[in-house]
C-alpha cells in the first residue's frame, strides 16, 4: 500500500469508527464484523455530498455569520472531568466574545455523563449533536474546513485561557431555590461543604482489569478525614457527600453527621445545584471536583497523585514519594523530574524504582481544610514567611518550564509548611 492509500485508508478509518472508540479507532474498527463495517461505510458514502452542500451553504452564510464547527474529543465510557475539561472553558470564551451574528455546531462524539449536565450547556450552541442525533453529526463532522473555523477541542492544552473567564450559563439555573429534597434536609445556600472520594464501585466496569491493578493508590483508608470532616461541622457547615457507585465509608466515618446525597439519594439536578452553591468541595483524589470548578466555587483536592498540579482544583495537597530501600521522601524537584517518564505511576515502574506512594495524614488534611476555610470565607492574609515559602516552589516549577496559574496550580501553603525540607 503507497503513501497515498494510506493516508486514504486511515481517514476513512477514523470516519467510520470516530464517534464509537475510547482508546483508538484502530482496535474498535479491527473489531468489527464485516456486516457492521459495511453499514457504517454506507453512511459514510450517504453523508459525505450532504456535507459538501453544507459547506457551501455555510460558506455564503460566512459572508455574514462567523461559522464554527467544534468537535470535542471521543471518550468511551464518559468522564465528567474530561468533557467539562473540553466544555467549559470553550463556552466561557465564547460567552465573553459575545458575538450575535455566530453559528456555532458542536460535535460530541461521546458518550453522554449526565442528561443534566448535557442540558446546561446545550443552548450555548446553534446545534449540539450528540448520541441523540448520530447521522447529523457525522455530516458535521465531514463537513470540509476550508473557509470556516473547525477545531478539534482535547485535554491537551490544561491552561486554556477560557478557564480565566466568568463561568459559563448554566441554563438550568434555579437560582438559589433550594430543591424539595435537600431542602427537607436543611441544606441551604453556602451552608454546607461537599465531600468526595475515588471508589473502587466506581471504576471496577469502567476500566480494564489491568488499569485498574494500576490505579490502586487512588483508593486508601478515607479515616484520615475525620479530623478535617469534624472541624468542618464544627464551622456550623453541613457534609454531603456526592458520587455515584460509592464505596462504603468507613466507620469512624458514619459516627459523624454526614449527609449521603449518593445511591438511592441522588438526583441528577439535585447534584448540580450543590455543586452550584456549595461553601467548598473537598475532594480525596476524586475528579468530581471539576463539577465545581463550572461554577468556580472553591475546591481542595487532598491526595493529588498528580505533579505539579491539582488538575486546576483551587488548593491541592499531593502525594509524597518515598525510597522504599532508603525510607527517604524524594524532594520536590526529584519528584518534578520523574513525572513525565513513561508509565510513571504504574506498578512496575514503582517496583522498579523502589517508589511507594505516601497518602496525606490526618493533620496534613485537617490543614488544607483549616486553608479553605479561609479561602472561601476570603479571610487571612499571607505573612513574609509563606509567601517566601511558595516563591521558592514556583521557582522550581519554572525551572521545569512549567506554567503556574494562581488559585488552579499551586498547593497549599500549609503543605510547603509541614514538607519545607523538601524544597
Amino acid at each position: 500500500m503507497n503513501r497515498k492509500s494510506q493516508r486514504i485508508y486511515k481517514t476513512l478509518r477514523i470516519q467510520i469508527s470516530y464517534d464509537q472508540t475510547y482508546v483508538s479507532n484502530e482496535t474498535l474498527l479491527s473489531s468489527l464484523n464485516n456486516t457492521q463495517i459495511f453499514f457504517k461505510s454506507l453512511k459514510v458514502i450517504l453523508a459525505y455530498p450532504i456535507s459538501l452542500l453544507l459547506w457551501l451553504v455555510f460558506r455564503v452564510l460566512s459572508i455574514r455569520y462567523r461559522v464554527s464547527i467544534y468537535i470535542l474529543k471521543t471518550f468511551r465510557p464518559g468522564w465528567g472531568s474530561t468533557y467539562l475539561n473540553m466544555l467549559e472553558p470553550l463556552c466561557r470564551q465564547l460567552q465573553q466574545e459575545d458575538i450575535g451574528r455566530h453559528i456555532k455546531i458542536l460535535v460530541d462524539p461521546g458518550e453522554s455523563v449526565s442528561d443534566t449536565l448535557v442540558k446546561s450547556y446545550e443552548p450555548h450552541f446553534t446545534l449540539y449533536l450528540d448520541d441523540r442525533r448520530k447521522f447529523a453529526r457525522l455530516i458535521a463532522y465531514l463537513i470540509p474546513k476550508s473557509g470556516l473555523e473547525k477545531k478539534y477541542l482535547n485535554t491537551s492544552d490544561k491552561y486554556k485561557p477560557g478557564w480565566q473567564c466568568p463561568p459559563s450559563k448554566n441554563y438550568l439555573d434555579h437560582g438559589q431555590m433550594v430543591p424539595s429534597d435537600l431542602a427537607n434536609m436543611d441544606v441551604n445556600v453556602g451552608n454546607f461543604v461537599l465531600f468526595a472520594h475515588a471508589s473502587k464501585n466506581y471504576y471496577k466496569d469502567r476500566v480494564s482489569k489491568k488499569v485498574f491493578l494500576n490505579i490502586e493508590h487512588r483508593f486508601y483508608d478515607l479515616s484520615s478525614y475525620h479530623l478535617a470532616l469534624d472541624n468542618i461541622i464544627r464551622n456550623n457547615l453541613r457534609i454531603i457527600r456526592v458520587g455515584t457507585e460509592v464505596d462504603e465509608l468507613p466507620i469512624s466515618l458514619k459516627a459523624l453527621s454526614i449527609i449521603d446525597y449518593t445511591g438511592e439519594n441522588r438526583t441528577e439536578e439535585g447534584e448540580f445545584w450543590l455543586y452550584e452553591n456549595c461553601k467548598f468541595l473537598l475532594s480525596a483524589t476524586s475528579g468530581a471536583f471539576w463539577f465545581a470548578r463550572r461554577f468556580d466555587r472553591p475546591t481542595l483536592l487532598t491526595n493529588s497523585y498528580s505533579w505539579p498540579n491539582g488538575y486546576f482544583s483551587t488548593l491541592y495537597t499531593p502525594m509524597t514519594l518515598r525510597n522504599t530501600v532508603t525510607s527517604r521522601l524524594l524532594t520536590f524537584a526529584e519528584m518534578l523530574e520523574i513525572r513525565n517518564e513513561l508509565n510513571f505511576l504504574e506498578n512496575q515502574f514503582m517496583s522498579d524504582r523502589h517508589l511507594e506512594l505516601i497518602p496525606n495524614s490526618a493533620t496534613t488534611i485537617a490543614n488544607a481544610v483549616e486553608e479553605i476555610l479561609n479561602v472561601s470565607n476570603e479571610r487571612k492574609i499571607a505573612t513574609s514567611e509563606e509567601i517566601e515559602l511558595m516563591e521558592r516552589y514556583k521557582a522550581i516549577l519554572t525551572s521545569y518550564n512549567i506554567a503556574i496559574v494562581e488559585k488552579m496550580t499551586l498547593p497549599t501553603i500549609s503543605f510547603l509548611k509541614e514538607y519545607s525540607y523538601l524544597l
